[in-house]
């Protein structure tokens, strides 16, 4: 193997430890340097189709870990002329009992780089030596290493202890260490915490002349420090400061913090900021409680409630699930449509919002009451895609809606973000009640700056959304996307991004190239729906037709046409590492052609022959138009057989036009 494949091998298998990465030089001047264009941060990925993509770009380049995104701290233990680290960190260590297993990896210079995981609740450690011993330092947020099985003109990075699936948590005195000296004093309490006069003096200037946070423009450091003044310098406490920033903060930064990471900045602010408490405040500049002696690292403990709804289960009363469409997508909920791309995902989704709106019958049989469809998409074109798809499928455009941008006061036109507008979504719902339905293509082209394969941050996006969905008694059915599979789990397995995604979601469907006729004909099948009960699948194609356009002429497009009931193994169908079953088609398309191979034969008997070798006349017949068979008749008889031949036969029987009411049906 050489070390181009090592390279990425080592690349491909560090994100699948959901760790972000990108290339740098192996070789050369700038060995160990981004070999990319433009910020590397912004092309760190953990997603490994990604990664792939940069390595396509960039095959001879080692790869690195971006520290930050990846939620590490890497102890950098330095051997140079002169200069060794090994003996300070091994002293360090034993000081404090020892470490914890977790992954050791050797360099090329005969030092280490030792793994941890950010702190929780903590403000991440950046890069910089700290207390720590020579020769050492840490590579935190805004920094990367070359990771652990990259391969540089200097040599291998090489695990040699413990294992990247198990990471150990970055101990509490090293975290110390890694603060300025200054950050680690007692602080003074010189003020009442939480006074009346500085909660409102707080809001207000939260609302006004706080700086927001801007992405791109060191907003992550701009909102600890917001943090840090209000837990420091205004003697706030941290439920006090989280609940402000979220109120009268967090609308003004761009885009707005995920409530979760503001709670992680705020509790960050109260272990590391420096100064005393209440500092700036009346009291504190002329005398006000007596100094108490208050650690700068405070557990985060909510010492109120933050507004916990618990009910106990007799107060609830019992409701049976409410479908829209019976078994498939469930009022109040979310349902997810999961396939391959360009498989008819946006075609079925018109094709749904199209019975709602009419009010028309589902292919099972059920009547669907009346109602209308927001729709939020981001990949198709409205006027020469959408419109055209939802009026040739026979929906009523009065009923359907469709929400392009979202422009706040102040602020640019911009696509819809969940995490910050979903607000905005329930209020224009609750002022057009007719509209009982919201559909999401692609779901995940809406999550804002939540990362889609965490879960933690996916969760924080969906259960909104589902709450009010509940709320609301309104249907959400978004489109989400598959990987490329290769890793196992079967059809669960190929749901892309986190988790979370099959796990919110109430009823999860797939859509799947049809096994016996994959080219043309699709699957639409349920695959999770714990609230109903097992439905089989059913068949669809995709038929072209036109729709009236602008300027008296039409606008051609296709429409889904529903099938026979069937019913596939979903496993089996995305499971890419399998070599997929022949088709029936395949196999007719095999037999017709050694069936013809020694000249044509009369279409009578090819008929009663597929019959007796189990091939079906639709399977013929897709496959004599596979194979561009040519149909003749016998040269000179009126009342003549037809022959089917391959398209090189012609010794013969000259070849003819099958008139339409001769063809095969």
């Amino acid at each position: 193997m050489t070390d181009t494949d090592e390279n990425k091998n080592a690349a491909l298998d560090l994100t699948t430890k959901n760790l972000a990465v990108f290339p740098v030089h192996a070789s050369g001047e700038k060995v160990k340097c981004p070999a990319v264009t433009g910020s590397w941060k912004s092309h760190s990925t953990s997603d490994p189709c990604e990664a792939a993509l940069l390595w396509e770009q960039s095959p001879n380049a080692a790869p690195a870990i971006d520290c930050g995104k990846s939620g590490l701290v890497v102890i950098d233990v330095d051997v140079r002329p002169g200069k060794d680290g090994r003996e300070g960190w091994e002293k360090l260590a034993a000081q404090h009992g020892g470490l914890a297993d977790t992954p050791l990896v050797s360099t090329p210079s005969g030092g280490n780089h030792v793994y941890f995981r950010q702190r929780g609740g903590m403000e991440p450690p950046g890069c910089g030596t700290g207390s720590l011993p020579p020769s050492i330092d840490a590579k935190g947020a805004g920094g990367y290493v070359v990771g652990c099985g990259a391969v540089t003109a200097a040599g291998r990075y090489e695990l040699i202890g413990g294992s990247l699936d198990r990471i150990a948590e970055l101990p509490e005195w090293l975290y110390d260490m890694l603060r300025p000296a200054d950050e680690v004093r007692q602080m003074q309490v010189r003020a009442e915490l939480d006074a009346p006069r500085e909660i409102e003096a707080a809001a207000a200037w939260l609302a006004s002349d706080a700086p927001p946070a801007i992405q791109g423009l060191g907003g992550d450091n701009q909102t600890f420090k917001i943090a840090a003044e209000l837990v420091r310098d205004r003697a706030l406490t941290p439920e006090t400061a989280l609940d402000l920033m979220l109120e009268h903060y967090n609308p003004r930064c761009e885009p707005p913090w995920l409530p979760a990471d503001l709670h992680k900045k705020v509790h960050s602010a109260v272990g590391s900021a420096r100064g005393d408490i209440g500092s700036k405040t009346a009291e504190g500049m002329f005398g006000g409680v007596v100094a108490v002696p208050r650690p700068a690292s405070i557990t985060p403990v909510p010492k109120k409630s933050r507004g916990l709804q618990v009910q106990r289960l007799s107060e609830i009363e019992t409701e049976a699930v409410d479908w829209l469409w019976p078994n498939h997508f469930a009022r109040g909920m979310l349902n997810l449509i999961a396939g391959e791309p360009k498989i008819g995902k946006s075609q079925l989704l018109m094709h749904v919002s199209s019975v709602i709106t009419r009010g028309g019958t589902w292919p099972s049989g059920e009547t669907c009451s009346k109602g209308g469809v927001l729709c939020v998409q981001a990949e198709d074109a409205v006027k020469q895609t959408v419109r055209p798809r939802f009026i040739a499928a026979g929906g009523d455009p009065e009923l359907f809606a469709v929400l392009n941008t979202t422009k706040p006061e102040d602020g640019d036109e911009r696509a819809l973000r969940l995490s910050h507008d979903l607000g905005d979504v329930e209020s224009w719902l609750e002022a057009n009640p007719e509209f009982r339905t919201v559909i999401f293509d692609p779901l995940t082209a809406y999550l804002g700056n939540a990362d889609s394969h965490k879960d933690a941050e996916v969760r924080a996006v969906l259960t909104p959304l589902a709450a009010m969905a509940e709320r609301l008694g309104v249907t959400v059915i978004a489109v989400h996307h598959l990987n490329k599979g290769g890793h196992g789990g079967g059809a669960s397995g190929r749901l892309a991004g986190s988790a979370a995604f099959l796990q919110v979601a109430r009823t999860v469907h797939m859509v799947v190239r049809d096994p016996d006729e994959p080219v043309n004909r699709r699957i639409f099948q349920v695959h999770r729906a714990n609230l109903g009960k097992p439905t089989p699948g059913r068949s669809f194609h995709l038929e072209e037709t036109t729709v009236p356009a602008r300027g008296g002429i039409t606008a051609e497009i296709s429409r889904l046409v529903w099938g026979q009931e069937k019913t596939v193994d979903l496993d089996e169908a995305l499971d890419t590492t399998r070599p997929k079953r022949e088709s029936q088609v395949d196999k007719a398309m095999t037999w017709l052609r050694d069936r013809l191979a020694a000249g044509p034969v009369e279409s009578g008997e090819l008929e009663l022959d597929a019959k007796g070798n189990g091939i079906s006349r639709a399977a013929l017949r897709r496959a004599k138009d596979e194979l561009k068979v040519v149909t003749m008749k016998d040269r000179g008889k009126a009342f003549g057989a037809w022959y089917w031949s391959l398209p090189s036969a012609d010794k013969l029987f000259g070849p003819v036009t099958l008139p339409e009411e001769k063809r095969l049906q």
